[in-house]
């Protein structure tokens, strides 16, 4: 009770082969209470060596046995691998193969009170990953009861946690052995990037990442294998990238190969929102947790993106509130953000006109920017679904054909602005004048009072037979509704007397020309929008917009 003091604990008489682990207990035959009374029951140790020669037991430099450098397996009986577990009821122990093969494997187990960030950093200070931009790539052997399994893989400097980097695969079999290729350079998260300097020499494995023992219940994970194979699927292998291809998370059991950061977590689940525009079984899952404000997640997707046919990406998003969602094509490093209305299943609109280019494989999601996640207090509103990321192939200017009646089936194109929020639903008021499946819908959120949304037609306006457009709004309050030509740059505002569904006309007599491929709606303009807290007054719909005497 000195403080420092050398212990000797004298084996004479009872030593042999084959001792590569020791137990250590304090004050035996008394209940600790460190968390009661941390001054009498926190220990310090350090330094455990043979006095005569403290080399000779292969325990490297004093500070526990060392794994041979860069790749684990755990057949060695000269090496002593350690497991420390960290998240709440996980333990990690050596055992048997699962198979029937003569092997030994490390084994997980996340009990029902592990928490969703549970895992185990494996022992061994000599490990030496080399990774770079061009050899990028780690495999771990994995056995895991459930196809479509997260499996995260943390690299870090054991001296400094701040140089990290982590990437994140999803298993496509269960109860069989798959071997799981984690490319850092596609996946590096974390604030040392792939810098060639740093020594990472420090792994974590997390199975099941994202998701809590209580909802997961108890689970064991069998794992082997650790190995730096180098090469890189970003740009190493020789032949061109096959091309991108819509998103939708179809099988579910496909290997998904996600880079979460700060916070963010997803996985591949199946649809718990199965309704409206989205009825696919399975979906991706966005969790952001308490971390940075930018937490997120990097996808990468099934090939190189082709912008010659468009450049407008196109997501369909589930929240249950209004949240701004940031997407951003990695590689030419710019990004756009969307608000989403809250209102379940909206499919948002991505515009990248001007910022296009070669090389695209990969984009990255972040939802509410700015703010702080708590998946693990506030679920519900810290809990974000996502499908169906394609690329639309309708050119974002047409430049053949002539506007026609555009009746929101299929959707159209949006570009919202300070607070406007427009997108395409299921009609929640199939009454009077419009039964039609599908409508536009605008809420007007806090922010310009001048806060609308541009469409975007489905050709150019040809002005030869009509000068008037007709559009049928529903709104529950006497509003006034702004339509405005761009190009022209022309509007017109007419009152809609707040009795459902009523058909608004805008007549431009005499403000007619070429070009006009593009229309602006204004609700209210003059007064900020209170669509979070006030759904009712700031929620409108629209439909059916056409040329009176047939819009050619």
């Amino acid at each position: 009770g000195s403080g420092w003091e050398e212990l000797s604990f004298d084996f004479t008489g009872d030593t042999g082969a084959g001792v590569t682990q020791i137990t250590f207990i304090f004050d035996l035959g008394v209940n600790g209470d460190a968390g009661g009374d941390a001054d009498n029951w926190t220990f310090l140790f350090d330094d455990i060596a043979l006095s005569s020669a403290a080399d000779e037991a292969g325990a490297g430099d004093g500070d526990g046995a060392e794994a041979s450098a860069g790749n684990v397996t755990f057949d060695d009986d000269a090496v002593l691998y350690t497991f420390t577990d960290f998240g709440d009821d996980t333990v990690t122990l050596l055992g048997a193969d699962p198979t029937p093969v003569t092997n030994v494997v490390a084994v997980t187990t996340k009990g029902v009170g592990a928490a969703t960030f549970a895992g185990t950093t494996v022992g061994g200070s000599t490990f030496a990953y080399p990774l770079t931009a061009t050899d990028s790539q780690i495999t771990v052997r994995v056995y895991v009861p459930d196809v479509g399994t997260p499996v995260r893989l943390k690299l870090e400097d054991a001296t400094d946690p701040t140089k990290s980097v982590e990437a994140q695969v999803v298993t496509s079999v269960a109860n069989e052995w798959e071997t799981l290729t984690f490319d850092f350079n596609i996946q590096a998260e974390g604030t040392a990037a792939l810098n060639p300097s740093y020594t990472f020499d420090k792994v974590s494995i997390f199975f099941n990442f994202g998701t809590d023992g209580a909802t997961a219940g108890e689970k064991t994970y069998f794992w082997d294998d650790i190995t730096f194979i180098g090469g890189s699927g970003n740009g190493s292998s020789t032949g061109a990238a096959p091309a991108f291809s819509t998103t939708d998370f179809e099988p579910a059991g496909a290997p998904y190969t996600f880079g979460d950061f700060g916070g963010g977590a997803v996985t591949v689940i199946d649809n718990p929102q199965s309704a409206g525009i989205n009825t696919s079984a399975t979906v991706a899952q966005m969790q952001k947790f308490a971390g940075e404000v930018f937490g997120g997640s990097t996808l990468t997707l099934n090939g190189e993106v082709d912008f010659s046919e468009g450049s407008t990406f196109t997501m369909k998003v589930f929240a249950s509130r209004s949240v701004e969602v940031l997407f951003k094509l990695e590689g030419l490093n710019v990004e756009r953000t969307v608000t989403h209305a809250g209102s379940g299943w909206e499919e948002l609109s991505f515009d990248f006109d001007g910022d296009t280019g070669a090389g695209v494989t990969k984009i990255t999601l972040i939802f509410d920017n700015g703010t702080v996640g708590d998946a693990a207090g506030d679920a519900d509103n810290w809990t974000f679904y996502f499908d169906d990321v394609a690329l639309s192939v309708a050119p974002l200017e047409p430049a053949a054909g002539a506007f026609s009646a555009t009746d929101f089936e299929p959707a159209e194109t949006f570009a919202n602005f300070e607070g406007g929020v427009a997108t395409v639903i299921d009609n929640p008021q199939v009454v009077g004048i419009n039964t039609s499946a599908r409508v536009g819908q605008m809420q007007k959120f806090a922010g310009a009072t001048f806060g609308g949304s541009t469409l975007t037609l489905n050709g150019e306006v040809d002005f030869s037979a009509s000068s008037t457009f007709t559009m049928k709004v529903f709104a529950s309050r006497n509003v006034d509704v702004l339509f405005k030509l761009e190009g022209l740059n022309v509007e017109r505002t007419v009152t809609h007397a707040g009795s459902g569904w009523e058909e608004l006309s805008f007549d431009f007599d005499g403000d007619t020309g070429a070009g006009v491929t593009k229309i602006t709606f204004i609700f209210d303009n003059g007064t900020a929008g209170d669509a979070a807290g006030d759904a009712d007054n700031w929620t409108f719909y629209f439909d059916d917009i056409a040329l009176t005497g047939g819009g050619s």
